[in-house]
């Protein structure tokens, strides 16, 4: 199902003539693949919560932090080319569904602040896919890409849903590798003050062609690596994994959204 929304969703893309400005990448425009950061808004107001945090009313779901061209074993590229700044009057037109897919958390930042360094640091090394080419297809194209995946949806039919409660990052992590047949990458958010741990990323990836592939293994803390004594220990090493700054015990917090 995901693999036949992915081709209609390529489909769009390809027909959707977006006219792109008539620049070229100037530097450190080579990448492998996408990786389509998400952000869970709880924890984001709680990484925010000296400089204050506000979650719009109509926010109740994953939101995008960034799609990032990659390498598998080289660093991003970034800031790819200084000929194309942001110019928020390009994208003025999306303004209400990035407010809603692509908000920026901290209240003592300009709305634009995440949308601009988004665009700066990763859409200008875009640029050598066409269909993300310029401000209009890159972001309409990463927005797209998030809603044909339904993070949201995913855990939730597999009762994963915002509470109380913890959970285990590892069955998060099956989840969504059974799911999109790639491996995620996790991120969590330690609480110094409780000592407990917030899910606050979850990182997907993709091939050039939008199809789904395993992320890559990233640097994880040594003091909060996990290790599973089971058949995926592997998968949860002391110093790269799939999962990064969450418990030894893998015990998380996916915290319902407060609109306070």
């Amino acid at each position: 199902m995901l693999k036949q929304l992915l081709v209609v969703f390529i489909g769009a893309l390809l027909s959707q003539g977006s006219t792109a400005p008539t620049y070229k990448a100037q530097n450190n425009e080579d990448w492998e693949f996408l990786l389509l950061a998400q952000f869970w808004p709880t924890t984001s107001c709680y990484y925010f919560r000296e400089s204050g945090c506000s979650v719009p009313e109509k926010v109740n779901n994953w939101t995008i932090h960034g799609l990032w061209p990659s390498n598998a074993n080289e660093p991003q590229p970034e800031n790819c080319n200084s000929s194309m700044p942001f110019d928020y009057t390009q994208i003025e037109s999306l303004r209400d569904r990035l407010d809603l897919e692509w908000p920026y958390y901290n209240k003592s930042g300009a709305r634009t602040f995440l949308w601009e360094h988004e665009w700066n640091k990763h859409g200008t090394c875009a640029y050598n896919l066409p269909t993300l080419q310029g401000e209009m297809n890159y972001f309409t194209s990463a927005m797209n890409l998030y809603q044909t995946i339904n993070l949201f949806g995913v855990l939730k039919a597999h009762d994963i849903e915002p509470s109380e409660e913890k959970f285990q990052v590892q069955d998060i992590f099956n989840i969504l590798n059974e799911h999109f047949q790639a491996k995620p990458n996790i991120i969590c958010l330690h609480n110094s003050e409780k000592n407990v741990y917030y899910i606050e990323e979850i990182w997907l990836c993709f091939n050039k062609d939008l199809t789904a592939r395993d992320c890559e293994e990233i640097p994880v803390h040594t003091e909060t690596a996990l290790k599973f004594t089971s058949e995926t220990d592997s998968l949860f090493r002391k110093t790269k994994g799939y999962i990064k700054d969450c418990p030894k015990d893998g015990e998380v917090y996916y915290l319902p959204i407060s609109h306070k």
